[in-house]
């Protein structure tokens, strides 16, 4: 995660802006990884705060963008403010290290 905004809108709702950079390995039989282009449907979304005892928020947006260049904006609309978001926000994809697909958004 690059960068997490949201500019709450007239309505009410939010539109929410997040920057992402990707990177895909490919490993061969002996573990020796090549960086190979990025080509993928890979989700971007955004989580309300977890409630106590919980470690995730709920889901205010999720969907499938199909990413082709290591540097990504992607632009989307919450009816609440989100505490974070970000690529990959239920960690459906192998990851070396999830901890850094979500941003906390910050208000602007």
């Amino acid at each position: 995660m690059l960068t997490a905004t949201a500019h709450k809108r007239g309505d009410g709702k939010y539109d929410v802006t997040v920057g992402v950079e990707t990177q895909k390995y490919k490993a061969d039989e002996k573990g020796n990884e090549t960086e190979v282009p990025v080509n993928d449907w890979i989700e971007i979304g955004a989580l309300t705060a977890p409630e106590k005892g919980k470690k995730y928020g709920n889901v205010l947006h999720r969907e499938r963008v199909h990413m082709t260049t290591a540097k990504n904006t992607y632009r989307f609309t919450t009816d609440r403010l989100p505490e974070k978001a970000g690529i990959d926000p239920l960690l459906l994809l192998v990851d070396r290290v999830p901890g850094d697909n979500l941003a906390k958004v910050s208000l602007q």
